[in-house]
Order: structure tokens, then C-alpha cells, then sequence
């Protein structure tokens, strides 16, 4: 119990002192909306997931959830999709499965959690099916595409698998309602508020755009943060449609909406990139999981109608778990082996039954060992044979002199086997 217990405790210790660093970026605004963003949950399914794995996996990520909800009291949570790992080969029975362990460990109280379409939860486009779209809107409540409005500040939550613009049915209906929200994006900038199609968007800020895809890069080579690509990874292509949306698609939604910042995933590392000529950054947030990140992270966002501030909170990293955890499994085999050997030393098993005395003084073990320091012991059965270490014989017991062991006026008895007489 204490191989398991002691490192929970020094797990939730580290989360604490880890969260104790975070902070939320500066605002003096007091209707500034604070939220977290974070991505690439991946809850292990049935098929790939160990169960030993999931549960050490699932237990962090809900020990720091919860302890950062408790810490910071965000007003909203937005998870950029890849809830599951397994949600796009899953029936329905599953996917419940999936989502009722997602919401146990990404529990908020009266903090609203907003969920946005990954590909490991539905499929990429060429996998997309309407039945599971339906569940996930069921299970979070986003459509294809999803509008929604927090203290006036207006967000987009995009399906990226609905952004290939091949005219599919999805895709037809991701730009529709793109082009419906713009409408009502413009209707609120020209003051027509009892006309636009919407009734939550009451003044016009450019909207924030949340989606599981980031905009179309050729690779993470310039991104430069604590959590970024390993640099073998960096430079590696990306492949419009599976690591990136399209330049198209990019291109699109930008001139559409407009927004005024992008937040993404899906990459499982940490980014910061600018688009429009710098004017519209976009945050890659690396993947909630220590079973795709060493580090993973988790961004704090305030925003405010002139700025939107980020600031980076780093969890523990699963190194300094694993090496403790080996520190802590060789201080137990060490302590155990020496147990066991002190306890099966023969000698030091017959001194622990030794009544001793001498002159009727009891005398501690400690001089007893000063005097046996020249005299060589073996165990015999149950008896002790003594030898002396000159060559001139021994004998067991019967006033036999052992001068290295006895003083003058000393007589010194042992377990009742040795009477060794004062010289």
C-alpha cells in the first residue's frame, strides 16, 4: 500500500507546486472572460488502451483538471477535440462509454465545458459518418459548426473534418452555416441588433475560432515554445487534410469570419503562428495527455474587447514521475534486502538470545562484540564451537582460557554453552 500511496501523494504534491507557477495573463478589465483551452484528451477505448495504462493516464489527467478548475475557477473549458482515442470505431453503446468517463475526469462543477470535433472522435472526412455526428452533438451539444457567446465575446467552433470544400454533404453544410454566422457576425457591426439572425450576438467583436485542425502550415519549423516539436519533427511536411487544413480552407475562413485569434490542436505540440500578415495569431495547445507528451500544457486565456492574452501553464512532466517512482522501487528492494540479510546472519540471530553478564553486571552487545573481535565463530547445528585464532586447539567450554576475551577478575557467560574463568 505505501509502494502505491506514496506516489499519488508526491503526484498531487507536484501538480500544486507545478499550478503554484500559473497565473492568469494581466487584465485590469473586470469583464474580461477567463477560460482554459486545452486539446488531444485521447481517452484510451477498448480496443488499443491497457487497462493499467488508462487508468495511471486517466487518473493525472483528472488530478490536474480538478486541481486547476479549483486553483484558477475559470469561466469556461474548451477542449479542441480528440476527446477519445477510439470514438471513430466505436457503436453507440461505446461512445456513451467514452463520454461518461470523459466527464468523470473533466468534471468542472457549474464551469461550462465547451467540446469541439476531433478526428479520433468522429473520423477524418473520409470517415465521417451521421449517426456518429449526432451522438457527439447529443453527448456536447456542437454541430458542424457552432456558435457561441460568452459575456458578449463571440467564438466559432469548427468541425475540421467538414473543411475539405469537396462539396460533400458535410462540407456543403459546414459553409452554409459559415456563411449564416457571418451574416449575423456583419448584422451586429452594422447596429442592427433586433434584426440579426441571432439573438446571443448583441455587439460585434471579431469572433474567436476553436477548431481541432490548425490553419494551414507547411510545418512547425518556426514555432518556438517550451512545448514545441521535437526537433526531428519540426520540419517534417504537413499533410493538407490530416495534419493541417487545406490552404484553401485556411483562406476561407479567414476571409469569412474575420477572426481576431485561432485556437487549435491536434498536433499533440505546442505552436504559435500568425496569419493575415501577422495580424490574426493562432495557438497550437499540445495534447492534454502524458501518453503523447512529456510536457503536456494547458493554455490560460483572458479576453478583453482590445486584447487576447495567453499565458502557458506546463504540467509535471512524466519524467520526474518515472524517476521517481525508480527512486522510490530501489529504496524498497535496497531496504528489504538488508533486512533479510541481518535478520538471517547466524550470529547475529544467536547474539540476539544471549543472556550475558559479567560479575553480575549485565553488559550491552556493543562489548561483547570489542571482545569477540579476534575470535573466529562457526554455527554447528544448534552450537557454538569457539575457536581461538592461535593455533594451540580449542575445547568447549569447562574453564577453557581465551585470553583475547577475558580481563582479569571477569568472568564472562554466553547462551550457557561457555564458561570462560578470570585469569
Amino acid at each position: 500500500m505505501l509502494f502505491i500511496a506514496t506516489p499519488i501523494q508526491f503526484t498531487v504534491y507536484d501538480v500544486q507546486i507545478v499550478l503554484s507557477s500559473c497565473s492568469w495573463p494581466d487584465s485590469q478589465n473586470e469583464n474580461a472572460l477567463k477560460f482554459f483551452v486545452l486539446a488531444d484528451t485521447h481517452i484510451l477505448g477498448d480496443y488499443k488502451g491497457h487497462w493499467f495504462d488508462k487508468l495511471r493516464r486517466e487518473w493525472q489527467m483528472k488530478k490536474c483538471f480538478q486541481t486547476s478548475v479549483r486553483f484558477f475557477n475559470p469561466d469556461a473549458v474548451f477542449v479542441l477535440g480528440d476527446l477519445f482515442d477510439e470514438g471513430m470505431w466505436s457503436d453507440e453503446k461505446r461512445f456513451k462509454k467514452y463520454t461518461n468517463e470523459f466527464y468523470d475526469i473533466f468534471f468542472a462543477n457549474s464551469t461550462p465545458l465547451y467540446a469541439v470535433i476531433g478526428n479520433h472522435d468522429v473520423g477524418f472526412h473520409d470517415q465521417l459518418h451521421p449517426l456518429r455526428l449526432i451522438w457527439f452533438y447529443d453527448a456536447f451539444g456542437m454541430d458542424i459548426v457552432e456558435l457561441v457567446v460568452l459575456k458578449r465575446y463571440p467564438f466559432i467552433l469548427v468541425n475540421s473534418m467538414a473543411m475539405e470544400n469537396d462539396e460533400c454533404i458535410f462540407c456543403s453544410e459546414a459553409v452554409r452555416m459559415i456563411h449564416s454566422l457571418n451574416l449575423t457576425l456583419q448584422c451586429a457591426k452594422d447596429g442592427r441588433k433586433g434584426n440579426c439572425y441571432s439573438g446571443n450576438v448583441t455587439d460585434y467583436i471579431k469572433p474567436i475560432v476553436m477548431q481541432h485542425f490548425p490553419m494551414f502550415r507547411e510545418s512547425d519549423a518556426l514555432c518556438d515554445e517550451v512545448d514545441e516539436a521535437p526537433f526531428d519533427q519540426k520540419h517534417r511536411l504537413m499533410l493538407e487534410g490530416k495534419d493541417c487544413l487545406s490552404n484553401k480552407s485556411t483562406r476561407f475562413l479567414l476571409e469569412i469570419l474575420q477572426p481576431r485569434a485561432v485556437f487549435s490542436g491536434h498536433t499533440h505540440h505546442g505552436c504559435k503562428t500568425l496569419h493575415n500578415d501577422g495580424e490574426v495569431p493562432e495557438w497550437t495547445v499540445s495534447s492534454y495527455s502524458w501518453r503523447n507528451k512529456n510536457n503536456p500544457a494547458f493554455l490560460m486565456v483572458t479576453v478583453t474587447d482590445k486584447d487576447v492574452l495567453v499565458n502557458k501553464c506546463q504540467l509535471p512532466r512524466e519524467s520526474t514521475v518515472i524517476i521517481f517512482y525508480l527512486m522510490l522501487f530501489t529504496f524498497i528492494i535496497i531496504s528489504l534486502i538488508s533486512s533479510l540479510t541481518v535478520n538471517m546472519h547466524p550470529f547475529r540471530r544467536k547474539i540476539g538470545t544471549f543472556n550475558h553478564s559479567v560479575n553480575g553486571r549485565r553488559i550491552s552487545k556493543e562489548e561483547i562484540w570489542l571482545k569477540l573481535s579476534n575470535i573466529r565463530i562457526e554455527s554447528v547445528a544448534d552450537e557454538v564451537v569457539w575457536h581461538r585464532q592461535a593455533a594451540i586447539g580449542y575445547g568447549p567450554g569447562g574453564g577453557v582460557e581465551a585470553t583475547k576475551c577475558t580481563e582479569i577478575g571477569v568472568g564472562l557467560k554466553i547462551g550457557g554453552l561457555f564458561k570462560l574463568a578470570p585469569t
